[in-house]
């Protein structure tokens, strides 16, 4: 059987909810699109499709998604790069109003995932580096520790728990 991306995590990643994506999430989706690098150009236009909802909540974990794939797979990185149309949407999210009345008129939850999004595009142009990975490593076996890229035990036997299980890992999260 050929090996795909895990698009139960990515769908569990962008839901509609305003609960907040746990980091274990991003993580877990950054290392599964690292090893199925083939499906780069999927989970981008999944991605991009999310962000382009009219939900803030979706376009929010989508754009954060899309930033941590961005940051820590230079596949997934690079396929941004040849994708114009892309940056160019994700430019015109980011970018405030024009004009200063509407600016402060913005709600707070739009200047989020303006601000976001903005940092996904930092992410998308900013080289990996040698320095950065190694960091990255000793970041992670420094935050081993404290639990924050492992996914609770329970997550991985398909949830069985269901919703209580959910608010579990989500009041676990907080």
């Amino acid at each position: 059987a050929q090996q795909m991306v895990n698009w139960n995590l990515l769908q569990n990643a962008t839901t509609p909810d305003n609960k907040p994506t746990p980091g274990w999430l991003f993580h877990e989706i950054c290392q599964d699109v690292r090893t199925n690098p083939k499906d780069c150009s999927d989970v981008a236009e999944y991605l991009m499709q999310c962000i382009c909802s009219d939900q803030l909540n979706v376009q929010l974990k989508s754009v954060l998604a899309l930033k941590h794939l961005a940051a820590e797979d230079i596949t997934f990185q690079q396929y941004m790069l040849s994708c114009p149309g892309a940056i160019k949407i994700l430019q015109d999210i980011a970018a405030p109003p024009i004009v200063p009345q509407a600016r402060s008129l913005e709600p707070p939850e739009v200047k989020t995932v303006r601000d976001a999004t903005q940092s996904a595009i930092d992410a998308i142009n900013t080289p990996h580096t040698v320095e950065k990975q190694t960091e990255a490593a000793g970041l992670k076996t420094r935050i081993q520790g404290f639990g924050n890229f492992e996914p609770p035990p329970e997550a991985q036997e398909e949830g069985k728990a269901g919703v209580a299980g959910q608010v579990g890992d989500f009041v676990a999260d907080s």
